[in-house]
Formats: structure tokens, sequence, C-alpha cells
């Protein structure tokens, strides 16, 4: 390949990931969590950057390590007026889970949004037994 194909083809690739990065929907703003099942919001961005046309949930146990989909595809029918939510109900008790949420469009996949904590509460203790009353 000749010097100036060869630069050519580095111009094209580096334009078209450019175009890819402009035009992608920047990460949500705030994604908040809340406990028992996991409620999260966030605000889509309203800064004229492209609109999202689906979101993907992602979750993890460890700070950093949200690897696991929950929900993918995920069109919450948000607007830059409206939060968009989702609700996380496949949590289990007394663990720690940390979330992301990355916006998607025709053009490729943001950035994750930043991380949010959820901490589940654990299952209440049992019922007291052997209840007896004494009458004197």
């Amino acid at each position: 390949m000749t010097r100036q194909k060869l630069l050519w083809a580095f111009v094209s690739l580096l334009a078209i990931s450019v175009l890819a990065f402009i035009w992608a929907p920047r990460a949500p703003l705030h994604v908040y969590a809340a406990s028992h099942s996991v409620l999260l919001a966030w605000t889509p961005p309203s800064d004229g950057t492209a609109a999202s046309d689906s979101y993907t949930v992602l979750r993890g146990t460890a700070s950093g390590a949200e690897n696991t989909t929950v929900a993918a595809g995920l069109d919450v029918g948000c607007t830059s007026n409206a939060n968009c939510t989702y609700t996380d109900t496949t949590v289990a008790n007394g663990t720690t889970y940390y979330y992301v949420v990355e916006a998607i469009n025709t053009n490729g996949t943001s950035a994750p949004s930043n991380e949010a904590q959820a901490v589940v509460p654990g299952n209440p203790p049992a019922a007291p037994t052997g209840l007896k009353v004494t009458v004197n």
C-alpha cells in the first residue's frame, strides 16, 4: 500500500471515529438507586447532543464492575423534560449493587453514566415462636 493510500485510510477511519463520537448520544446525567426492588431514575441529556433511541442498564456487585446487563434496548419513552425510570426487580436481599446506564442510538453507544449504588436490605428476622401466657 502506498503512503498516500495509507494516509487516506487513516484519515477516513479517523473521520468515521470522530463522527461516531460526536453523534452518539451522551450518557445519562444522573442515576439514583433506592432499596428493595431498585428504582433507577436518570435525566436524558438536553444539551443538543443526539437523541437516545434506547438505554441499557448494567449492574455489578463491585464498584466499577458493572458487567451484567439487566435491561437492553430499553425504550422508556422519556424526553429531555421528563426523567427516565427503570425498576430492577431481580435483586437479592442483603446485597449491594452498582449500576450504570448507557444511551444508544443508530450512531452508537454512549459512555456509561455515573455509577449509582443501592444496598438492598436483608431479610427481617423470623417471627418469634413458642409464645405462652401464664396466669398467676
